[in-house]
């Protein structure tokens, strides 16, 4: 690895990008959802990898993670302690990863012939800060409460946990939960499986 550059802009990065370019540039590992940038690397000709994202239309390689794979491993886990009316809660963003994990969900509920209405899925603001509490709060009190939970993103764990116990509901025992993503550091939520 010759350089590691993180939390750049988008104008820095592509400063950086053109003057390593024109000498020492082998390639970019690029992990970020910006078309504008790819689209500029693709017509410098800088090689470069997608790391955890996708441009559909660009001719670039990608290394993505089984989105789908993990959360149908991750339903199946809540399908086989009986529970049978999950829920969906992640971000409203637009990466591949939402479309991949809710797309699996809803396919997962129509292979099991289970119902899912539409109000069992709730999307939380992609903002810096958001945690996904408001909308957790307003699944766990639908008329018929999900049985189970599962947490799209690990950034919206501890939201769902306030609203849980806002709720007085008892995590496990009352509302299964499932997160995609590793546990914290220092992560205190003993009764949660994760997938990763």
């Amino acid at each position: 690895l010759d350089v590691f550059q993180t939390c750049l802009t988008a104008e820095r990065l592509r400063t950086l990008i053109t003057e390593r370019a024109r000498s020492t540039l082998a390639g970019v590992l690029f992990d970020w959802n910006d078309r504008a940038l790819a689209q500029f690397m693709v017509k410098a000709d800088v090689p470069f990898v997608v790391v955890e994202g996708d441009f559909d239309d660009l001719p670039v390689a990608a290394v993505i993670q089984d989105d789908s794979g993990g959360t149908l491993a991750a339903l199946e886990h809540l399908y086989s302690q009986g529970r049978r009316r999950m829920a969906y809660l992640g971000f409203d963003d637009s990466w591949v990863h939402r479309r991949r994990r809710e797309g699996a969900f809803r396919a997962f509920h129509m292979r099991h012939g289970l119902d899912l209405p539409e109000e069992r899925l709730a999307f939380a603001s992609f903002a810096a800060g958001a945690d996904g509490r408001q909308e957790a709060a307003r699944l766990l009190a639908l008329d018929t409460r999900p049985d189970a939970v599962f947490v799209a993103n690990r950034e919206l764990l501890d939201g769902f946990m306030v609203a849980a116990r806002t709720s007085a509901l008892d995590v496990s025992r009352e509302v299964g939960v499932v997160v995609w993503g590793n546990p914290g550091p220092g992560d205190r939520q003993s009764l949660i499986d994760h997938v990763s």
